[in-house]
């Protein structure tokens, strides 16, 4: 692909000549000017997705990428060999996430004594006085014994952190054996008081990532992250198990990880509720488990699976 277009405000139809790129370009860019706009690239063909791959060590030159679409029945014009092979929607850093079926599939499983995933569903004596879902939430797997999950939840948060709009991405998302769209299952918490209102309290779980505020130490020794200064705002809780967890993961203490987490981003997977009592929207993780929560404290994604 020769030429990309840089949108900000995805709508590459618009964009001035100023705004076209080729690779070479792109390549001349300052780096942290380069890292602003390849999040905003648009093939000038079809106006799909794109991606900037920088210039390999071995010499190979930079250019462009993106799985492009018919324009008019016909195959894009911008389109070459070296882009049929492209899995991406644009997005670099899900790119491992992608598998042939057109899905991205998460792995809620990680730690070395967890490695193991049981290939074949349990019968129901196996499973009998065991919490729901408990032997399939670190990954459910296929008949040949490989985990039917991909990647985790902190390569998804880097994700969203580089490119939110990947969150209202119409390609599908899978967890648990059932399939959804990923623009259905996530929502962005720093534009929360928008949709509140359409949400129904415990109907069914999703994605929920965001910016912290700060946390707080709850009385029966929870950890409260809350999503902005309104006390009366939307908050995460953590249960006391799961955030001990934590703090090892992290290999921090827990004043630290208090205050790490402030201005740092979270992920979970899990449910929205209200508080019978006040009212005040909560996210409660699926289960009480770790690997159902990724955290950003500052400019790094700590390496909690």
């Amino acid at each position: 692909m020769e030429t990309v277009i840089y949108s900000k405000t995805a709508t590459p139809q618009s964009e001035p000549q100023d705004n076209h790129f080729n690779a070479l370009r792109l390549e001349q860019l300052p780096d942290n000017v380069l890292a602003r706009t390849r999040a905003y690239l648009y093939c000038s063909g079809c106006f799909e997705k794109a991606a900037y791959v920088s210039r390999s060590i071995n010499g190979r030159a930079p250019h462009c990428r993106s799985v492009h679409k018919l324009v008019d029945g016909l195959p894009c014009p911008q389109k070459s060999p070296e882009s049929v092979k492209v899995t991406t929607e644009g997005y670099d850093s899900v790119r491992a996430l992608k598998n042939e079926e057109d899905v991205y599939k998460i792995d809620f499983n990680f730690g070395p004594e967890e490695t193991h995933v049981n290939p074949l569903k349990p019968n129901d004596k196996e499973t009998q006085g065991k919490k729901r879902g408990g032997y399939r939430k670190h990954g459910e797997a296929s008949g040949v014994g490989k985990s039917e999950w991909s990647r985790r939840l902190s390569t998804l948060l880097k994700t969203l952190v580089d490119d939110p709009s990947f969150a209202h991405s119409s390609a599908n998302i899978k967890v648990f054996g059932v399939t959804k769209p990923i623009k259905n299952v996530f929502y962005f918490t720093d534009n929360f008081e928008r949709y509140m209102n359409y949400l129904t309290p415990n109907k069914f779980p999703a994605f929920f990532w965001g910016s912290i505020w700060d946390a707080q130490k709850g009385n029966l020794g929870d950890v409260w992250l809350n999503t902005s200064e309104d006390t009366s705002g939307l908050s995460v809780r953590i249960p006391p198990k799961v955030f001990k967890t934590l703090k090892g993961k992290l290999k921090m203490s827990e004043d630290d990880v208090l205050t790490g987490c402030s201005g740092g981003k979270f992920l979970l997977y899990g449910w929205y509720n209200r508080s019978q009592v006040s009212g005040k929207p909560l996210l409660n993780l699926l289960e009480p488990q770790a690997e159902f929560i990724t955290l950003m404290l500052g400019d790094k994604i700590k390496n909690l699976d």
